[in-house]
């Protein structure tokens, strides 16, 4: 028992660190609105703080289809498009639920905002079965996304967040729950918390 309750927390790592990452926040030349500050653990943090809106626009789908058969193109290019609009929307709820920017405009909007588009590079939604009883990376979930973040105004990128989760290899329970969904919510939750420091100001270092 002593053994089995010693390396549960080092198969929960693992099951973790197995299934990828939502980044921080890479800064890229920013206009005076968005200037970049150190932050604490060497970490680095967007000084988000002259923008009380945020417009989410659609991704794009920059996808790789060159495996497909002829005959997947076109559910494919339709599930596809539906995911371009989902996840922008997951987006924007979870930036509304921070509360820390007066407008969350989700669609084309002009004057000074910071604007959230990215392209989904990525997306397999897997086989739940066959992770639950199979493993081994059978029926394996995949979602990868690049976020963007620019200036309204300008059109000058400001940022980028890279998203690079899949499920877990070994399978079983924890893999059988991590959909493409699951993966949408997460990085939402990250990129949110990730704006709402940015907003407090460069003193605020990311904690997530």
């Amino acid at each position: 028992m002593a053994n089995i309750l010693r390396i549960a927390p080092l198969l929960a790592a693992a099951a973790l660190s197995a299934c990828g990452t939502t980044g921080d926040i890479q800064p890229e030349h920013a206009p005076p609105t968005a200037v970049t500050a150190p932050a604490e653990k060497g970490k680095v943090a967007i000084d988000l703080s002259g923008y009380d809106k945020v417009v989410v626009l659609d991704f794009v789908d920059g996808t790789d289809k060159a495996k497909l058969k002829p005959n997947e193109v076109g559910a494919y290019t339709d599930h596809m498009a539906t995911a371009v609009h989902t996840f922008p929307d997951i987006i924007a709820t979870k930036i509304r639920a921070t509360g820390a920017f007066q407008e969350v405009i989700r669609g084309p909007s002009s004057g000074k905002a910071l604007v959230i588009s990215g392209r989904i590079t990525r997306l397999e939604e897997g086989n739940g079965a066959l992770r639950l009883f199979i493993g081994m990376g059978a029926g394996s979930s995949h979602f990868d996304a690049v976020t963007e973040l620019s200036d309204g105004e300008s059109g000058q990128t400001l940022g980028h967040v890279a998203t690079d989760k899949n499920s877990w290899a070994l399978g079983g329970g924890i893999a059988a729950t991590q959909t493409v969904e699951s993966f949408m919510q997460g990085a939402a939750d990250k990129i949110a918390a990730q704006l709402r420091d940015g907003k407090r100001g460069p003193s605020v270092a990311s904690t997530h």
